[in-house]
């Protein structure tokens, strides 16, 4: 009878998933639920399921939660909802297999950024990576960085590598390329992060980014033949 009670208890939970709650909200953010293509204003208060997305304007902030889970995203960022969720070593790598094999080369692409990109600091005055601009993948790219920050260090690699691969244009970002390349090397996925630096290497490099990629090839390699 108790183990009824339990799971009458627990049922609702599992048919109706906790959705994110907009604790707080500065600016301007919008939603992108589901399939839909349509975006929509976000209101403090407002909740929403994983299976959204979340944008926000310049000079804008807002925090979510869901359960136990506090997330804030600060300006020009885009995160799906999904990804604030820990994963396994082994999803990690799971999800990369099925990236590389989504980013298959089927024709010649232009890695040049088609935007201007401005990097700088955060209103907050924490130095960290950021770019200033519209483009839905570096948004995409910048949600990713703060994702790293709130300790979804494996959704951040997917994160990457799927917006890597949606938008092109965005591999030429070699900042971002060196920053998520740099987080394999932490989850001990040498051969992964060797993989990347070989494809950094073949990007339009300066100086500074030219000895940190000879560093980090001349440290993966050594841990690779080990």
């Amino acid at each position: 009878m108790k183990k009824l009670l339990l799971l009458m208890m627990l049922l609702p939970a599992m048919v109706f998933p906790q959705e994110f709650k907009v604790e707080y909200l500065k600016g301007t953010a919008k939603a992108q639920i589901g399939s839909s293509e349509q975006w929509i204003n976000v209101i403090e208060g407002q909740t929403f399921k994983p299976n959204t997305v979340i944008a926000t304007e310049e000079n804008s902030t807002i925090k979510l939660k869901k359960g136990d889970v506090e997330f804030t995203m600060y300006e020009v960022s885009a995160v799906n909802l999904s990804s604030l969720k820990k994963l396994s070593l082994d999803e990690l790598l799971l999800a990369l297999a099925m990236e590389e094999i989504l980013s298959a080369p089927k024709k010649k692409e232009d890695v040049k950024s088609k935007s201007t990109v401005v990097y700088g600091t955060r209103e907050t005055g924490k130095q960290d990576l950021f770019v200033r601009s519209n483009d839905f993948g570096i948004k995409r790219l910048n949600g990713a960085v703060r994702l790293t920050e709130s300790g979804f260090k494996e959704s951040a690699i997917i994160t990457a590598r799927e917006t890597f691969r949606k938008y092109p244009h965005t591999k030429g970002l070699v900042p971002f390329r060196l920053y998520f390349a740099n987080l394999l090397i932490e989850k001990n996925l040498y051969e992964e992060a060797l993989e990347e630096y070989y494809s950094i290497q073949k990007l339009s490099l300066n100086q500074q980014q030219k000895e940190e990629l000879e560093d980090k090839l001349e440290f993966v390699n050594r841990k690779v033949v080990k």
